[in-house]
């Protein structure tokens, strides 16, 4: 990895502010290498793979989650290739970047895999997701017990594609969603209710209600208790989202091109990584969070450990 990318990751951890003039003042690197190493190519997809096989050995057994998550530049008038895009938490369209995440989860810890950006006008996020699983197929070789997603995602192409290799999914199902000639609130109207059908043509599911929610899976010998235990193992990609977002300047980037942002994106989920590793392997009984304030405060901790993983980045 570039040396100016490994002190901006440094940055992310370290410093109050993501801009290229703080970190050149607190850590002697130019403003002007900062800003070019943001907008080189930079092979990602080979550079993850290999950081964590490093940090975390082979990935066995475990469970995918797909998600999207929208990187917010309301007040930017001049980034490259933003548009409007729908926001689930603000509940309203802003301007901004949405990209869709695929991670791998042992109810231990939970790794960002691969993502890809999503551009109005160009693929599906349904088409991404199939993309991102068949990363995790033939380039991580993984077997996973169970697909994680929500409603959003729920489509035939997508589940069809699960079905034909025999991957399981526990996902959240639309009220409206027809299953045997009706939609699924008319047959399912308790809580605990449970119904089979085909929802294509070659994916039998079966749907539950829970509470107001309704869950759907492919597997129909999972109990209604199984089914909403395995929906609630999707949570940890949305804690990955707030750490980033919350602690880690994911929408702090003023880079204006497209790769600029997508170079950010990668380095803030880097520095992710490394606070998850540094949990794993020395702090278990610690949070992120908590992770995340001593190397804000620069203790012996932070000193320690920054050495270690800059020079782990350093050999990339």
């Amino acid at each position: 990895m570039p040396a100016p990318l490994v002190c901006y990751i440094r940055g992310l951890l370290q410093g109050f502010s993501c801009s290229a003039t703080s970190l050149s003042r607190q850590f002697a690197w130019s403003h002007d290498q900062l800003t070019r190493s943001l907008r080189k190519r930079f092979a990602w997809c080979t550079f993850w793979r290999w950081l964590i096989l490093t940090l975390f050995g082979p990935l066995k057994d475990g469970w995918l989650i797909i998600d999207d998550t929208i990187i917010a530049k309301p007040y930017g008038k001049l980034f490259a290739q933003a548009s409007y895009v729908y926001s689930s938490v603000l509940g309203k369209s802003v301007k901004g970047y949405d990209v869709v995440l695929l991670c791998w989860s042992n109810g231990k810890i939970t790794v960002p895999l691969a993502w890809c950006w999503y551009k109005k006008g160009g693929k599906t996020k349904n088409t991404l997701a199939r993309e991102l699983l068949s990363v995790a197929k033939h380039t991580w070789k993984l077997k996973p017990n169970m697909i994680l997603f929500d409603a959003w995602y729920m489509e035939k192409h997508l589940i069809n594609w699960l079905t034909v290799n025999h991957w399981r999914f526990v996902c959240r199902c639309r009220s409206n969603r027809v299953l045997n000639a009706c939609p699924v609130w008319q047959d399912l109207p308790v809580s605990g209710d449970e119904v089979v059908g085909w929802i294509t043509w070659q994916t039998r599911v079966k749907v539950i209600r829970d509470d107001n929610r309704f869950l759907a899976t492919n597997d129909p010998t999972l109990s209604v208790m199984e089914i909403c235990e395995w929906y609630a193992r999707r949570w940890p990609i949305e804690d990955i989202f707030r750490m980033t977002k919350s602690k880690l300047h994911l929408e702090e980037c003023q880079g204006r091109s497209l790769r600029a942002q997508q170079t950010h994106w990668g380095t803030v989920l880097t520095a992710y990584v490394i606070l998850l590793h540094q949990k794993v392997t020395k702090h278990p009984t610690k949070t992120l969070y908590q992770l995340h304030e001593a190397w804000m405060m620069r203790t012996n901790l932070s000193r320690s450990a920054s050495r270690y993983y800059y020079q782990v980045l350093g050999t990339a």
